[in-house]
């Protein structure tokens, strides 16, 4: 039992810097989706439920309260936009990459909390 709620905890740690470091790393564009500007989420174009693209940093942009929440994510403009902003394809290659097996330890979403963490403090 111990062992799961470290993981969950170490999860949420690493869930809540990545998002951070997102929101900050977007903060002076407008939402992915729409082009909105205000106050952000950390919008996943691929469910966060997909491990191996969790943590991907080209899966998640600054995302309007409205396209994150109410629209699902807005998924199709939201994967136009990546393809925009990466290369035609790479919305494709992250649907590709979700379907990859992923299992991370505790150890792991510490190692990326901490990643995340720094990253912040360099922004």
């Amino acid at each position: 039992m111990r062992r799961s709620k470290n993981i969950k905890l170490s999860k949420a740690k690493a869930d809540k810097y990545f998002a951070e470091y997102i929101r900050k790393r977007d903060y002076h564009n407008s939402c992915i989706t729409c082009g909105a500007y205000g106050k952000k989420d950390c919008g996943h174009f691929i469910s966060r439920r997909f491990e191996s693209v969790r943590f991907d940093e080209k899966n998640a942009h600054g995302q309007c309260l409205k396209c994150n929440r109410y629209l699902y994510g807005n998924q199709f403009e939201h994967g136009q936009h990546i393809d925009n902003l990466y290369g035609v394809g790479t919305a494709e290659q992250l649907l590709f990459k979700s379907k990859q097996f992923c299992k991370r330890s505790a150890f792991d979403y510490e190692y990326l909390a901490l990643h995340y963490k720094n990253k912040i403090d360099e922004l």
